[in-house]
């Protein structure tokens, strides 16, 4: 990809010093609103066209494509599952439960 202008798509570093306030920062594996934001611009071109995330985890990709007016579908195969919380339940005793 030959371009006259350099894209900050098209380099191995993407840097945004603030994050944005879009998906759950939380959710491990979030990336950055801007960095989606850069992408959809740079290739979403069908203003009809619809943008599938197919692992949309915390929301970031849906989140922006709303702010852009962006038709959107997205899916995951855990949607909402909360690998922390399901760790910490694994730990207690079988007996807890029985000492109420």
């Amino acid at each position: 990809m030959t371009t006259t202008q350099p894209s900050m798509l098209t380099s191995s570093v993407i840097s945004f010093p603030e994050r944005g306030q879009d998906g759950r920062s939380n959710y491990r594996g979030n990336t950055s609103g801007k960095v989606m934001e850069a992408f959809l611009r740079m290739f979403h071109r069908d203003p009809q066209g619809l943008f599938v995330d197919p692992c949309e985890g915390g929301g970031t990709s849906r989140d922006v494509a709303a702010r852009l007016g962006i038709r959107y579908t997205g899916f995951d195969l855990n949607n909402g599952f909360d690998l922390t919380a399901h760790a910490r339940s694994r730990r207690q005793p079988a007996h807890a439960s029985a000492n109420l």
